[in-house]
């Protein structure tokens, strides 16, 4: 009985040592540069998102390093005119003695305005004091599985003030969380709509969103049965959209998806109106 106790504490005082060794091993990207133990090179692959930076990384010193990137490192490019971006992840990478390393990490833009970076445009690391974003990404890590276009999306609602309605995650659980999270730290008010967008790269490097479509519901009650035609009318009152058919619904509780693609109007603010034979019912306002 007493061989087995003492196989036992022996077990639990290693497993201890071990789990404290691996604890104390761990060293960030800025102190491993401070203490000159490892070399970096880093550059674009030329994007603003998603795993567009490579990393060559080379261990300079006699042990095996377990590398921490944490959440919300920065890589500033020497370029002042391009794109800071940032990272959400927290990433830990084991990487031996001599061994060079060839590493993707993902990154995102702060910096809508800003030039994309170039390929082969170079960076060096920081530190974000943005709160923000720390707690958005701590947000977006327990939400999982969040996609690129939604993680650039969120950044830019803190970094470039860009409407929340252009959060549209496919579990509208995700959604609801990422726009009352965003909404609370940027002082937007949530959105009925959801604003879908093609994001492109023109020829001088810079981001320029296209509006696509604009979508959402519609929901009110009606003490009478309705025949409803939906309109939409620009700032001035002018229709720029009239749907042609009408909807006939019960007295009652009344919900309605719109849907109405808008690539070829003009930014602004736009009113949607539903008539009951001819006469104005419901008007929701929306803007891109």
């Amino acid at each position: 009985m007493k061989t087995i106790r003492l196989i036992l504490m022996i077990l639990i005082l290693s497993f201890g040592l071990f789990s404290f060794g691996f604890g104390k091993s761990k060293t960030t990207f800025k102190e491993a540069l401070r203490d000159k133990k490892i070399e970096i090179k880093i550059s674009s692959n030329g994007s603003y998102s998603g795993k567009c930076i490579n990393i060559e990384l080379k261990n300079l010193s006699r042990n095996k390093l377990n590398l921490e990137m944490i959440s919300g490192t920065l890589f500033v490019p020497d370029d002042s005119n391009e794109q800071t971006l940032v990272t959400p992840n927290h990433l830990l990478i084991a990487i031996n003695r001599n061994e060079v390393k060839l590493i993707k990490i993902a990154a995102f833009c702060t910096e809508a305005n800003d030039k994309c970076p170039s390929k082969n445009s170079k960076f060096t690391l920081s530190e974000i004091q943005n709160f923000k974003l720390l707690n958005l990404f701590q947000l977006l890590d327990s939400l999982k599985n969040i996609d690129n276009q939604n993680i650039q999306q969120a950044i830019w609602c803190i970094t470039d003030n860009q409407s929340v309605s252009n959060i549209y995650c496919a579990d509208a659980y995700k959604s609801i969380a990422l726009r009352k999270y965003l909404c609370s730290v940027t002082g937007q008010n949530e959105t009925w709509y959801n604003t879908k967008s093609e994001v492109s790269i023109d020829k001088y490097n810079h981001i320029v969103r296209t509006t696509k479509e604009i979508n959402g519901i519609i929901e009110f009650i009606s003490s009478e049965a309705v025949e409803l035609q939906g309109f939409v009318k620009d700032s001035l009152g002018n229709i720029v959209y009239k749907n042609p058919n009408k909807t006939l619904c019960p007295a009652g509780k009344i919900k309605l998806e719109f849907n109405v693609k808008v690539a070829d109007w003009k930014e602004g603010k736009y009113d949607l109106v539903y008539t009951n034979n001819g006469k104005e019912l419901i008007s929701k306002s929306f803007s891109f």
